[in-house]
């Protein structure tokens, strides 16, 4: 008989995610408990991590509300580990409503009880961030809800999520927002817990998820390129305002979406109460009662049209021509460049690209191909975390592409080993031949990468690089054997003068390879204006 510390597990309640659930007694208690525990072999210590963060919330939340799992204790042992909950008669709402759609009788009390719970979470001052039918908890005779699952909920009002391998992504994939996936360049706010929410309105009036895609990279890139099919669409029993309702919790960007659970809340019980009258509901003002209650500033671009144009032109000219371009991008420190370049991230993975980042730094003795470097191992990174089929196809490729050189990638991106596997050393040659085999190994490699998908490289600070990193770029961005790749130099211009590399590098390329120039300046009046207006909700 297994047991968990003080408890004897006596069933498996189900499963949720990576995190299994079990049925317990206590030795010297008749109670009934659940344990959540890890239910695959590996990641326990973040596991570990993320059910005590978890308890630690659920103890604060279940001092004012009763619409959260009540803990006990968090319990550990050699063996096994796990949060335990007291069992008060709650079965996951998915394995009640077996049937994804309801009612529009039964949807509206759901909805609108979903939605007074988020309200009390966000007043926490706490983002959910993995809202799904799964989390939702119904009592089996009262009715009553529960939002369970805190183990990725954070305590930050906004945060920036990495663009990391989507099988690395926290949270369920066919639910979590747009900007979750790192992808939006926005950061997470409680406006994601909205979207999410969004889509677990959408499934239960349709009985279908908004985007279909199963697999991962596939489904990113449909979250972000595709607008759903309107849930007044399926069927003439939605009403056409609870319909814009779900849309509007289901937009791209953050901003478009409700600011408040509260405004939410009220537009709810407005059309739930319309409808019990009428039977249907008329066109409905939404957001008329949403109004922030806690000062955010806003997570768009001021003032940056025109550049931003530039850089989807460029992008564009790579997709249609299948080419190479460079984007050289320059501006005093701190005035946006950065930023204004991740603007691009989102078009990017519209089309299952590759946006890899690489930084230089000013220090003596510095890697020549530091940033490169950097930039091409989280391509690699992507494939170490990639479905095996995936995993497999990318193996056999860059072996036969690289061929007999391949020892000098997997040196230059150690992480590549764990694919490829130990390489044998090559033998050892003269300077200029061993800068010449390198600058081969890696041409082919990155030519392999952009056989799969369109490739942004993002070089950032190469004001502080030389001579022999120009010398690899232009081999890459003038080949003719490789195709679909948009390099973006960042610099300081205040660090660049006429004798720096770039000067002659770009004197060099300029009648092979078509070139655009973004001079970012700072912002004009009428756009901080408009910032202000925002920031200050006039």
């Amino acid at each position: 008989m297994r047991e968990i510390g003080n408890y004897i597990i006596q069933d498996t309640a189900g499963v949720s995610g990576k995190f299994i659930f079990y049925i317990a007694k206590k030795y010297d208690d008749s109670s009934s408990f659940y344990i959540k525990s890890l239910g695959a072999t590996k990641g326990r210590i973040e596991c570990s991590a993320q059910l005590q963060h978890e308890f630690h919330l659920l103890e604060r939340l279940n001092k004012h509300s009763s619409c959260f799992p009540k803990v006990v204790e968090y319990v550990e042992d050699d063996e096994s580990f796990g949060t335990v909950f007291v069992d008060e008669g709650y079965k996951f709402f998915s394995d009640i409503f077996r049937k994804p759609e309801i009612s529009i009788e039964t949807f509206f009390p759901v909805a609108i009880e979903l939605v007074k719970i988020l309200s009390e979470v966000h007043r926490e001052g706490i983002i959910h961030r993995n809202l799904n039918r799964r989390n939702i908890l119904i009592h089996t005779e009262s009715k009553a809800l529960q939002i369970a699952d805190f183990s990725i909920a954070t305590e930050l009002n906004r945060i920036i999520t990495a663009a990391d391998p989507p099988n690395l992504l926290l949270g369920s994939p066919a639910y979590i927002s747009p900007e979750q996936t790192g992808r939006l360049n926005r950061p997470v706010t409680r406006r994601s817990d909205f979207y999410c929410l969004g889509v677990i309105f959408y499934e239960m009036l349709t009985g279908a998820l908004p985007f279909k895609e199963k697999k991962p990279s596939k489904l990113i890139a449909e979250q972000i390129r595709t607008i759903p099919r309107e849930p007044a669409n399926y069927s003439e029993q939605i009403p056409k305002s609870l319909s814009e309702l779900v849309m509007k919790l289901l937009e791209k960007q953050p901003e478009n979406r409700y600011k408040t659970a509260e405004g939410l809340l009220s537009d709810l019980q407005q059309m739930w109460k319309i409808y019990q009258e009428k039977g249907d509901i008329p066109p409905v003002i939404l957001g008329r009662d949403d109004v922030v209650t806690q000062w955010e500033l806003p997570v768009k671009l001021y003032g940056r049209k025109r550049e931003i144009d530039i850089l989807h032109q460029a992008f564009d000219d790579v997709l249609l021509d299948r080419q190479n371009i460079l984007v050289c991008v320059s501006g005093v420190s701190g005035i946006g460049k950065t930023t204004l370049i991740q603007e691009l991230t989102p078009k990017v993975a519209q089309e299952e690209g590759f946006f890899v980042t690489g930084k230089f730094n000013p220090f003596p003795h510095r890697d020549s191909y530091e940033g490169i470097r950097v930039a091409l191992d989280k391509v690699v990174r992507h494939y170490t975390n990639a479905s095996e089929d995936e995993f497999i196809e990318f193996r056999k490729k860059v072996t036969e592409e690289v061929g007999s050189v391949l020892g000098v990638v997997t040196d230059f991106l150690p992480r590549l080993e764990t694919i490829v596997g130990k390489q044998q050393e090559l033998p050892r040659v003269g300077i200029e031949q061993t800068k010449k085999r390198f600058e081969l190994a890696i041409h082919r490699f990155v030519k392999d990468i952009c056989s799969y998908h369109p490739l942004v490289i993002f070089l950032d600070d190469i004001q502080w690089t030389n001579i022999s990193f120009f010398n690899l770029m232009s081999k890459l961005i003038c080949s003719n054997d490789i195709t679909n790749m948009l390099v973006i130099f960042s610099y300081r211009s205040e660090e660049f003068n006429d004798i720096h590399p770039l000067s002659s590098f770009l004197l060099e390329i300029k009648d092979q390879t078509k070139i655009y120039d973004v001079d970012v300046e700072g912002l004009q009046k009428k756009d901080l204006l408009l910032l202000l207006k925002e920031t200050l909700y006039l």
